[in-house]
């Protein structure tokens, strides 16, 4: 008797399943061209550096033909400005 039941049920959630539209394909934005293999290690990133600074020393970099730079981020450093804050 209980599969009698469950028999027409799974009959009619394997019809919806199958009635679906397949799910499209999540799209992630690729950057334009094949990164260059010539980049700087210049921490760009880094707090030493006000805005302009950096800015410039991309600008330097792209101008020699960089196309990547090597970060490298003090994680033990962000953070601390916002703590001391909401203490």
């Amino acid at each position: 008797m209980q599969a009698q039941r469950i028999l027409p049920l799974c009959t009619i959630l394997l019809f919806i399943v199958i009635g679906l539209p397949p799910r499209a394909a999540a799209t992630q934005p690729q950057p334009p061209g094949r990164p260059g293999l010539f980049g700087f290690n210049m921490y760009i990133t880094g707090r030493e550096r006000s805005a302009a600074e950096a800015t410039q020393l991309v600008a330097q970099a792209q101008a020699l033909g960089a196309r990547w730079s090597r970060e490298e981020i003090c994680w033990a450093c962000w953070g601390r400005d916002e703590a001391k804050r909401s203490a």
